[in-house]
């Protein structure tokens, strides 16, 4: 039930500027951009510490977060995109041992698959075309596969990422820089490819 109450809500976030310019002669439903990144630093280091216990979340053993987005609607300084991110988490899992006293701890890995639309706010876009500063936020959810000890488990989160500040420098190839808070990274690089 909280599943398809989520996915409604996320249905309306993301298809409700499209059905609100609907008439307006400046929306357009096309393809916009196509955008690949990578990056670090994300909180599914701290999801993964609820999924099954973690005592170390920040290790060293946390692959970066790898991103693409298809943006495909824009309306004056807004644009609205679907967002699918993959991120591995290798930890150690301490279980509780039923058979005897204490508890024991065992490897085991954690594979984030997100989808996530996002709204993207363009606030200053230069007459050529060769900068542009904007914000972003993306709003989703998670499949989380942990594999311990040969058993998988799948559960399915809420998974986020707000981009305060980002850079894109380049014409219709561009290459990007972002920093925010979430499962995308707080550091974030890439290029796009802009079909306007």
């Amino acid at each position: 039930m909280k599943i398809s109450i989520a996915l409604t809500l996320l249905a309306c976030l993301t298809f409700s500027p499209v059905i609100w310019a609907q008439n307006s002669e400046t929306a357009t439903g096309e393809i916009k951009r196509i955008k690949l990144s990578a990056g670090i630093y994300t909180t599914k280091e701290l999801h993964s510490a609820a999924v099954l216990y973690s005592d170390n979340p920040w290790s060293e053993n946390v692959t970066g977060s790898y991103a693409a987005s298809l943006s495909f609607f824009d309306y004056r300084k807004i644009e609205v995109a679907l967002t699918f991110a993959y991120q591995n988490v290798k930890q150690d899992y301490r279980l509780i041992n039923y058979a005897g006293p204490g508890t024991r701890t065992v490897d085991g890995n954690a594979h984030y698959l997100s989808f996530m639309p996002e709204i993207r706010f363009n606030w200053i876009r230069t007459s050529d075309d060769l900068f542009e500063f904007y914000s972003s936020i993306n709003v989703g959810l998670s499949s989380v596969i942990v594999d311990v000890e040969g058993s998988d488990e799948t559960r399915i989160i809420p998974s986020s990422h707000f981009n305060f500040v980002g850079l894109r420098f380049g014409n219709e190839l561009g290459f990007l820089f972002e920093t925010g808070f979430g499962n995308r990274g707080f550091l974030n690089f890439g290029i796009d490819y802009r079909f306007f």
